[in-house]
């Protein structure tokens, strides 16, 4: 994983660098810096994103269900 898969990641998602950081409970500071290039990526942050992206992408599925039911 790269500086810029995190970014995309990120971005994919809509996420602000300070409201990814607390999804994972880190600080706005270490995530701007792994993003940055200016620090390493820890080895963990690679599972700590599928964990999130799964929980993300189960997130918005709820919501388009409920959007649509909400239509009828």
């Amino acid at each position: 994983m790269t500086p810029a898969h995190l970014k995309a990641f990120r971005r994919h998602f809509g996420l602000s660098q300070a409201k990814a950081a607390t999804l994972l409970g880190m600080t706005r500071v270490s995530w701007c810096r792994w993003e940055t290039g200016a620090s390493p990526l820890p080895v963990y942050l690679r599972f700590a994103l599928i964990g999130l992206g799964r929980e993300l992408k189960r997130q918005q599925v709820e919501k388009t269900i409920t959007y649509l039911e909400t239509e009828d």
